[in-house]
């Protein structure tokens, strides 16, 4: 609480400022407010990260081993003769490559962007209703498909990044 000198009927006269209180409070709410989007933004950026980091792991794990081989060494092989029905110029193992590629390039770029997003440009994205919406809702699309589609690690490493990214949302919007 500070003390103000006021001029009052030619004398000056020193009294405690009513105005310190609110302003006291709003200086904690301001503290406040900056600690809840910092966390916000730590939430965001850690959930893009994820993402990201899933899909990069995805791609290392098309190309750089034999994961995404069939236990079926016969199958393997077939998938790498036969064609696809919609057109020649591709077998199924291709087609399935091509995919998982662009399946990870996908993850890889959505995270990163969104993570850029939230570091440098933390205002906009919180503040575009169209961002937060394709955030939150792909999100929200790769935890389901992940699972109905895919297996227990995927599911568990996009469900813990779509948690990071509500808690950004809400402490965002608290």
């Amino acid at each position: 609480m500070g003390l103000t000198r006021s001029a009052g009927r030619g004398n000056s006269v020193i009294s405690h400022q009513r105005a310190s209180v609110p302003t006291a409070r709003l200086q904690i709410w301001h503290r406040y407010n900056q600690h809840m989007m910092m966390l916000s933004r730590a939430f965001f950026v850690i959930g893009s990260l994820i993402i990201f980091t899933m899909g990069t792991l995805h791609l290392y794990l098309t190309y750089g081993t034999i994961k995404f081989q069939t236990r079926d060494a016969e199958l393997t092989e077939r998938m790498k003769q036969v064609p696809l029905i919609m057109s020649k110029q591709t077998t199924v193992w291709k087609a399935w490559i091509g995919f998982n590629a662009s399946h990870s390039m996908g993850a890889m770029i959505y995270g990163l962007i969104f993570a850029y997003l939230a570091a440098f440009h933390y205002t906009m994205l919180i503040g575009s209703a169209f961002l937060i919406f394709i955030l939150l809702g792909t999100s929200v699309c790769y935890v389901i498909m992940a699972r109905h589609y895919w297996f227990s690690s995927p599911f568990r490493g996009l469900s813990a990044a779509l948690t990071c990214l509500v808690c950004g949302v809400v402490l965002a919007y608290i």
